[in-house]
Formats: structure tokens, C-alpha cells, sequence
């Protein structure tokens, strides 16, 4: 049954006026240039309710080739109808990856998760490797069919901007906007061409260090300037130039807080040069803003880009995706308007367009299992590339690679009612949903995710929603580590927003990347899992260079747990909040600008046990591209920063939370995870407390002895096939203390060992242990009104 939002007719008729057009609901609260229309998220006017069936595809019963070329051939028959390819119920076991292949306009629809399921024994290549691939024609960053240069219209909210040239552009068509980072290109180590012609980037010379760029830097002397991703580490840093002897050089001979600079470093160069803006700041240099270079766009020198001058290095990281509307003479319309509020001149703004996006493709009603197959980091599980108003509905997907759905440069996707299990690797790059390599307007609502380390790992990407999205059990392989699952990470990212999600935590990074003006409202962010962590327990972290962030109104922190309210400048446990702090690896220095631009209003904690409206958490000052904001004249919220009413899939089989279910108004509430009665449970947590374990993946065994030492319990269960941060359910030993959910932290060939604080007391009798612990899910059970039920 189609998937109905009960206010996607209104949001339709609202969504061509740009962001300044209209009252939006976080108005009173949110200045606008930290703010964008967030209903924009997502396929205009709501996933397409598909009826007619094109074709009908039942499994085979037999291993090979034989159902993915029966579903391939159906997919391909039924191209650009707009109908449905139907799998019967039944297990299809598909030898290698399903590929869409350019094809728009097909639903690929199974009887529900519970009855129709693909195995995969191998993957399909797509851009990237993937178990189901919707991709478009060919292009990325660094072979795309066209470009041009963009030469006005940088407002924030605009809808019409001039390009140099409409030539090879139509209307309907999909584009990206970018623009040069706030970084140049320092000379490679022997030279190359341009200004760079015969010469070092990076030479020492005593006490002084010499720099020459690739285009003339415009750095003054007594200004700090950032240099990073030069391989040899002494030349990484904040330095405080000394002279300035051309256009594209610099020389300096101490940081920016005065101690000397490395001596007897050899010949380098590569990597670039920045200096701060002051405000919003998309720079990008390891070493200097970032841990490690990210890299997603296109950069110079290009010989295809014509907003790339002659000899010049640089990055262009920053991008927005749209819709081409109106086409008049070398002016556009594009579809959303502009979000970020730093487009300009100076950065050689541009535009650029691949092949065909694939456009109007759903995945529906379907379990895919990957589980068979070694784990590899490249590789996805539903993958969209180069894809526009496409979506997923009601999958649950088992053991994933990389990761379990990955957008890139994609645009206007619909992730939604989707139930997520288990990584392969349970390491750092194991994730849930993953937006890369240039993302906008992308909706990601209303899943769950049990058993990965990073529910969202967002990227890349600028406009999207993440919201009312469930999380726990990250399955990190260090065990006693909390990961937060909801994160940021990779490259550039701006205008977020994170709203009425129930989460670990929340951390935007700076280790590949930073972020802007991202929002986080009415969410829970617990700063504890299940099974509990005993490390980096902490709420809310926004590290150094992420700046103007928004926080308001979530309930943060669990009693007992995080015990004091904010660390700054570095890492720490038991904490709500860690602000401005360097990169993980201590190559970032601190940023004071992350904490001065901070917007904390109405947040519930669990340190000072009450909702702050501190006129202190709201920055008035100005900065570049980033106006001031004054201080909301009321303590009211609205329920939304993105609906206009309570969405269907709210109504649950097992009741309706109070809407919104998480804030500082919200009283009485009786989450399990909650804190001072300010949320209740939502849907997806719902849906998660009340589903039963699947028995076809669950195994079990028999406890035969117990028994506990130094903080950790050894059990004996005989050969199994458990792993280190596997997750598993202790049950019906005595004493009682010994049961519960846990991480397992070492196994011999016959017993496994788990954390425990306390001795529950000599071993008695009885006891299994079961795993994994993999939901029977279907969404139409869960939110049946949504389903139509």
C-alpha cells in the first residue's frame, strides 16, 4: 500500500517560492540565513502510489543467474511506465548484483519483508559495487558531459541565477552547482605548469619556511594562514605570515601562537593553503581544518571546467543538486533555490551535468540479506548514483558491507520505513545510510537501525532531513566505545536537519570534513546505548571548523551517565556536551568560532535537570555570510521545522505518541530511554519494542557454566560461531544478574566473555544465549494507517 504523508499536498502547493518567501516555522527562532525550507526534503508531492502491475517475477528455486536475469529483464521491459515489477513471495538467490541501469520510471515491489527476500552472492558495479544499483548514465566529478560558469544570482533563496552559457542544458534537466573551497593550491614538490612552472611548493631555509600557490593568495602579513595535506608533517599548521615576497608566495617562521617553526625540512609541496573567513568556511585542508582530506568534487586543474583559471589547484568540495525549470536566454530557474549563503564571485562558481539521472525508481516491500560473501569497504547495499526522486520503502536490509543504502550525488531521495541490521565489519566505515559525494534534498525518516556502528553518515550533502529515525546497538567492534549513529564525517555539509530522532548520539566530525548550519530540534540524544558503553559517553559533539549549528529544543543525556555538562577544546566521557574541540587525531587545532557560533536554546539535560533558555546560547554577532540573531521572544516551539502536521505512520499498532514525542514542553513522558518525562517512545522505537526476532536467523545455545571475574563474565556454551562485539541475549540463568543484552568482548572455541560491573553471585543452573537478535519487520504491521490498513 502506498506510503501517505498527510501534508504532502500542502507542501507541494508551497514548494516553488524560495526560503525568504514565506514564514517558516523555525522563523522565530532561527535567523534565515542559518535555515533553508526543509519541506523541500524528498519527492515532491510524496512517493508515487503505483497500482498497475508491468510485470510479474517468481523466484526459481535454483542457485545461479536465473532470478536476477528474470528480474532484470522485468525491470528493463517495464521501463519509464511508471508501474510495478512484482516479486512473488518467496527467496530469490541472485549470484550476482541487481543493476537498474539507467532505467527510470519502475517500482520494484515484493509481498513485504516478510515474504519476499533476495539473497546476494555477489554484487554489480555501478560507479561503486553495490547489491541493487539505481544509477544514471555515466558521469561523476571528473568526467561529466558538460559545463559552464555561473556568473550572478548567489543569493541564499534565489531561484533564477545567469550562467555563461546554456548550451547543451533543457529544461527538466538535473545539475551541480559548486564553487573553489576557501583554500589555493600549493605548488607540487618539482613544479608543473602556471605560476607553479619550475617551482617548489614547500622549501625551508633556516628558520623560514617558503610557500608558492597556484593562484595569487592575497594573504597579508601578521594574518594566520592553514597549510595542510603536504605529506611531511612539519610543513602542516596554523602559521602567522611573516612576508609576502610576490603574489603566490608566502613565507612565515612560527605558528600562530609563536613557537618556531620545524627546522631541516626537505623539498616539498602539494596540498593547499586557506585563510578563516571569519564565518561560514569551506575549507577542507588536512592538517590544518580537517584530519584527512575528503575530496568529493570536482577540482583544477580541469581542462572541462571553464571556471578553472590557467595553472590553478584547487578543491571544489561545496555543491548543491537542482532541477533546471525555466530556461531564458542564459538565465535559469532551478528547483529548491539556493541553501548555503556563501556563494559568490570570488570562489569561480560553476555548473556541471552528467548523463540522464535515473528519476521515479522504488524499491518496495522487500528483504535483502547480504550476508553471504566476505566483508568489503566498497561496497554498498542499495545504492543510488546519479539518481533524482527516487526511494525506498519498507526494506529490511541484513549485514551490510559498507553500507546499507548509499546516495550519491543523488538528490530528492526517499528513504523511509526501513529497518536496518548488522555491518559486517563493525568498524568506523559501517554504516547505516550514507549521502557522499554531493547530496541535496534527500528525506531520510521514520527507520530503524539496530546492530550499526553509523545509522546516518552524512557527507556531501546540503538541505536534507533526517528525522524520527531510531537507533541502537551500534555493534562497534570496540566494545566499550559509544558511537553516537548519528554522524557527519565525510567532506562539506550544510543546512541540515536532524529533527525528532531517538539516538546515542549526535557528532558532527572534522576529520574528512565540516559542516554548516546544521539543526538538530526535538531530538533525543540519549549519550548511552544498549548494550550500555563505558567510554566517549557523551551527547552532543560538534568539533572544530563546524560552525553555526543550531541546537534546540532535544533532551539530552541520561541520569548517571553523563555527569557534567560541557568539555571544550578536547575529548572526554560523561559529558552532554563537547564543543570546539580538535580532530580525533589532534591535527585540528581548537576553533573558538565553533563554540562563539553555537545556537543552544530550550534543550532539556540531565546535568542541570532542566530546559536552558539562556539569552547566552544565542550568538548575536554578525559574520561573514551569516547574520545576527536575536533572542527567540518566547520559550513556545512549534512541533516541526519541516511539517505542517502529524505525519500518518505517527498512528501505531500498538497506539499514537503524543505529537511531538521529545522536547522540553513535552511532559509525562514514558520512553524507556527517556529523562525527565520529556519523550516519548516514537514510532520507530515502537516498532523495534514490539516486533518479534526473526526465528529463520537466530541461533541459540545452552549455558553450561557461568562465572564472573575482575568486571567480566566467561561463559561456556560449547562450539558456536560468535565473534567479538557481537551482540547477544543472555536468558534464564541463576542468579538473574547474569542475563540481559551484551557485547561479546572475547571467545575461545567453546566460551564467550562479556562486561560486567557487578558479581551476580556463583553460578547456579540454566541459561542460553541467543544471536542475532534480527527483527521479523514489516512496516505495514508497525504503521498501519500509513499502509492503508
Amino acid at each position: 500500500m502506498p506510503h501517505h504523508r498527510l501534508y504532502v499536498i500542502l507542501l507541494g502547493l508551497l514548494m516553488a517560492s524560495p526560503t525568504a518567501g514565506r514564514a517558516q516555522s523555525w522563523t522565530k527562532i532561527l535567523s534565515a540565513s542559518r535555515a533553508t525550507d526543509w519541506s523541500h526534503a524528498g519527492i515532491p508531492g510524496g512517493i508515487p502510489n503505483r497500482t498497475k502491475v508491468c510485470r510479474t517475477v517468481s523466484p526459481s528455486g535454483r542457485p545461479g543467474s536465473a532470478d536476477v536475469t528474470k528480474i532484470e529483464r522485468a525491470i528493463e521491459s517495464c521501463a519509464g511506465k511508471n508501474e510495478v515489477v512484482q516479486l512473488e513471495p518467496g527467496n530469490y538467490t541472485l549470484s550476482r548484483g541487481l543493476a537498474f541501469r539507467g532505467i527510470s520510471g519502475v517500482t520494484l515491489r515484493g509481498a513485504g519483508p516478510d515474504k519476499t527476500k533476495l539473497t546476494f552472492h555477489g554484487t554489480v558495479g555501478c560507479g561503486q559495487w553495490a547489491y541493487i544499483c539505481v544509477s544514471g548514465h555515466p558521469g561523476w566529478a571528473r568526467n561529466y558531459k558538460g559545463s559552464t560558469t555561473w556568473i550572478a544570482g548567489y543569493t541564499q533563496g534565489t531561484s533564477v541565477i545567469t550562467l555563461g552559457s546554456t548550451r547543451g542544458l533543457k529544461v527538466g534537466q538535473v545539475v551541480i552547482l559548486d564553487q573553489r573551497n576557501d583554500s589555493i593550491g600549493i605548488c607540487p614538490p618539482h613544479g608543473r605548469f602556471g605560476a607553479c612552472s619550475g617551482r617548489t611548493g614547500a622549501t625551508e631555509n633556516g628558520t623560514t619556511i617558503t610557500i608558492a600557490t597556484s593562484l595569487p593568495h592575497h594573504f597579508r602579513i601578521g594574518q594566520c594562514v592553514g597549510v595542510g595535506g603536504i605529506r611531511i608533517a612539519g610543513y602542516k599548521g596554523w602559521f602567522r605570515v611573516a612576508s609576502v615576497p610576490s603574489p603566490t608566495t608566502f613565507q612565515y617562521n612560527q605558528t600562530c601562537q609563536g613557537r618556531p617553526v620545524s627546522a631541516g625540512l626537505p623539498p616539498a609541496g602539494g596540498g593547499s593553503a586557506t585563510a578563516d573567513t571569519a564565518g561560514v568556511y569551506m575549507s577542507n585542508v588536512p592538517g590544518a581544518t580537517t584530519d584527512e582530506r575528503g575530496g568529493i568534487g570536482r577540482w583544477c586543474p580541469d581542462l572541462s571546467d571553464p571556471a578553472c583559471a590557467p595553472g590553478e589547484i584547487s578543491h571544489r568540495d561545496q555543491m548543491e543538486i537542482k532541477r533546471i525549470t525555466v530556461i531564458n536566454g542564459n538565465q535559469v530557474t532551478i528547483d529548491p533555490p539556493l541553501e548555503m549563503p556563501n556563494w559568490r564571485a570570488s570562489q569561480s562558481p560553476g555548473v556541471w551535468w552528467t548523463g540522464r539521472f535515473a528519476g521515479r525508481d522504488g524499491i518496495e516491500d522487500l528483504t535483502i540479506d547480504s550476508s553471504f560473501g566476505p566483508y568489503r569497504s566498497a561496497v554498498g547495499g542499495i545504492v543510488f548514483n546519479r539518481a533524482d526522486e527516487c526511494w525506498m520503502k519498507n526494506v529490511r536490509s541484513i549485514d551490510a558491507n559498507r553500507n546499507h543504502v548509499w546516495l550519491i550525488t543523488s538528490a530528492r531521495i526517499d528513504v523511509v520505513d526501513s529497518y536496518f541490521f548488522g555491518n559486517k565489519g563493525g568498524a568506523t566505515m559501517s554504516y547505516g545510510i550514507e549521502v557522499y559525494n554531493g547530496g541535496s534534498d534527500n528525506l531520510i525518516e521514520n527507520n530503524l537501525c539496530q546492530h550499526v556502528v553509523a545509522c546516518l553518515m552524512v557527507g556531501g550533502d546540503v538541505g536534507s532531513v533526517f528525522a524520527y529515525n531510531y537507533m541502537f546497538d551500534s555493534g562497534y567492534r570496540i566494545t566499550d566505545w559509544l558511537m553516537p549513529m548519528a554522524n557527519e564525517n565525510h567532506d562539506f555539509s550544510g543546512m541540515e536537519l536532524f529533527e525528532g530522532n531517538d539516538a546515542p548520539g549526535l557528532i558532527l566530525d572534522d576529520v574528512h570534513g565540516t559542516s554548516t548550519a546544521d539543526t538538530a530540534f526535538r531530538n533525543r540524544f540519549r549519550g548511552q546505548d544498549t548494550p550500555a558503553r563505558t567510554n566517549s559517553l557523551i551527547a552532543v559533539t560538534v568539533s572544530a571548523f563546524n560552525r553555526f549549528a543550531n541546537v534546540v529544543g532535544n533532551v539530552l543525556g541520561t541520569a548517571g551517565v553523563e555527569t557534567r555538562y560541557q568539555v571544550e577544546r578536547t575529548f572526554g566521557s560523561g559529558y552532554v556536551w563537547s564543543v570546539g574541540a580538535q580532530s580525533e587525531h589532534y591535527r585540528v587545532p581548537n576553533d573558538p568560532l565553533t563554540v562563539g557560533s553555537l545556537l543552544r536554546w530550550g534543550n532539556y539535560n540531565v546535568v542541570s535537570h532542566a530546559a536552558e533558555w539562556k539569552a547566552s546560547g544565542v550568538p548575536s554577532s554578525s559574520y561573514t555570510f551569516m547574520g545576527s540573531m536575536a533572542v527567540p521572544p518566547s520559550k513556545l516551539l512549534p512541533p516541526s521545522f519541516f511539517l505542517t502536521s502529524r505525519p500518518a505512520f505517527w498512528q501505531t499498532e500498538w497506539g499514537t505518541p503524543p505529537w511531538p514525542a521529545i522536547g522540553p514542553d513535552v511532559t509525562r513522558g514514558n520512553a524507556p530511554d527517556g529523562a525527565g518525562g520529556h519523550s516519548y517512545a516514537i514510532p520507530a522505537q515502537l516498532c523495534a519494542m514490539h516486533t518479534p526476532i526473526d526465528p529463520e536467523y537466530q541461533k541459540s545455545w545452552n549455558v553450561s557454566q557461568a562465572t564472573w571475574s575482575s568486571g567480566k563474565v566467561t561463559l561456556t556454551i560449547g562450539p558456536n560461531v560468535l565473534v567479538r562485539a557481537n551482540t547477544i541475549t543472555v536468558a534464564g540463568i541463576q542468579p538473574d544478574g547474569y542475563n540481559g543484552m551484551f557485547s561479546v568482548t572475547f571467545k575461545t572455541p567453546e566460551t564467550i566473555r562479556y562486561a560486567l560491573p557487578r558479581n551476580p553471585g556463583p553460578y547456579v543452573s540454566g541459561g542460553t544465549v541467543t544471536w542475532p537478535n534480527i527483527l521479523q519487520f514489516d512496516a505495514a504491521r508497525c504503521y498501519p494507517v500509513a499502509f492503508g490498513h
